[in-house]
């Protein structure tokens, strides 16, 4: 009789534990074997501390996973540009790039300023800025070297 109670205390304690564990509860057949082999196994439950698209982005130098609201990366060094594009903005990231690029090319200052206001995606900023270099425009080197025009 005691025995028994043994056994159906392994096979309860089993099953806790592979539940806790993010395991199967099948361990709970094996009683104190499986009790022994769920705690060695690691833990299949999510880490909330794990890179997520939502709290981190890859450095366009490296492609290292780095926080989304670091200014510089931790692996090559490199100066990052934050994404400020806003969600509620009318255009798409493309739309955006394409009009900031229009803006640029007719020498409407005061158009590039309504649009930075959107947000520049950081992978567009060096392709801007090489396009306001080869139309000469130094207002739009330093507005995206600042993140806006004055």
């Amino acid at each position: 009789m005691f025995e028994l109670f043994v056994w159906l205390a392994g096979s309860v304690l089993a099953w806790l534990a592979a539940d806790g564990r993010g395991r199967s509860r099948w361990w709970s057949l094996l009683s104190w074997i499986g009790v022994a082999f769920v705690l060695v196994l690691p833990s299949r439950r999510h880490d909330p501390a794990a890179p997520t698209p939502e709290t981190h982005v890859r450095c366009p130098e490296c492609r290292e996973l780095v926080r989304m609201d670091a200014k510089r990366c931790k692996h090559c060094g490199n100066r990052l540009v934050p994404n400020s594009a806003k969600p509620d903005s009318p255009y798409t990231e493309v739309e955006l790039v394409e009009k900031l690029m229009a803006a640029v090319r007719n020498d409407d200052q005061e158009g590039f300023n309504l649009l930075l206001a959107h947000g520049v995606p950081a992978e567009a900023v060096g392709r801007i800025i090489e396009y306001a270099d080869l139309y000469g425009r130094e207002y739009v080197k330093a507005a995206m070297m600042r993140g806006r025009v004055e």
